[in-house]
């Protein structure tokens, strides 16, 4: 059950939300468009500057996990949550901030990097991250606790756990594909990589729809359909990006076992 609530703020956000989104999945889906990071990433003058992997993924993820940071250090000191009795809020900004504390572990310990990404890409993406950790926690503000379901608060905590352990999972898988130092790129496997390219996304999705969950705020359901659809196009592009590097790749789903 989502809140739906229609003063200016909210359709005006709304409005906004559904445009970028709907922009960012456009640009997914064409070629020349695609954000430029990761195996996608393309080096030449007319790419603009370029950074290593590392230090533009940690461009990426810093600013929101600050903003994260000071928002829960910022509830605890002021207990604001308790003086509302909105334990809710500080639950998702204690969540927010574990996802963004575990991706800037990935990217010190666990990812090996082979290339470099583009500024502007990971400023587009550091942007859109600090972007729905803001709105993620106006909006769970906003939902009254008379409306909350609190078992789909409970179900919301349980999804985010799994979505992070299978994210983490089968980030380690893709790590011990270079455990040789190797810099080539190699079909993954074991897991849910023998059933799909990308695991990692899905776990992803489930994160999203977590924090909807305990939001449950309609546009929350937004930024999280716009992310899901966005990560199922770079998930559709990355089997068909190892079409175009390997002669024989198995026959995995993109996203979604059995369906997609």
């Amino acid at each position: 059950m989502l809140f739906f609530q229609f003063d200016m703020l909210n359709v005006l956000v709304g409005i906004c939300s559904i445009t970028a989104c709907a922009v960012i999945i456009f640009r997914e889906a064409r070629p020349d468009t695609k954000l430029n990071y990761s195996k996608f990433a393309i080096n030449g003058p007319s790419c603009g500057k370029m950074l290593p992997s590392r230090t533009g993924m940690f461009m990426i993820y810093c600013p929101a996990f600050v903003i994260s940071l000071i928002s829960t250090c910022q509830l605890i000191i002021t207990n604001t949550f308790e003086l509302q009795n909105n334990y809710r809020v500080l639950l998702m900004s204690v969540l927010i901030l574990l996802h963004y504390g575990k991706r800037l572990f990935e990217v010190r310990f666990i990812h090996h990097y082979s290339g470099h990404c583009r500024l502007r890409d990971c400023f587009t993406i550091a942007s859109s991250y600090v972007g729905l950790t803001v709105l993620v926690k106006i909006f769970t503000e906003q939902v009254p606790l008379s409306y909350v379901c609190s078992h789909l608060n409970l179900l919301g905590v349980v999804c985010f756990i799994i979505g992070e352990c299978v994210n983490f999972y089968h980030h380690v898988l893709l790590k011990n594909l270079r455990k040789d130092g190797s810099k080539e790129y190699k079909i993954p496997k074991h897991g849910l990589f023998e059933y799909v390219w990308c695991p990692h996304y899905l776990a992803e999705v489930i994160t999203f729809f977590s924090m909807v969950m305990i939001s449950q705020h309609w546009i929350i359901f937004i930024l999280s359909v716009g992310s899901s659809l966005y990560l199922a196009i770079r998930a559709y592009n990355t089997r068909e990006w190892y079409k175009q590097r390997f002669d024989k790749i198995p026959t995995r789903y993109c996203l979604i076992p059995f369906i997609f």
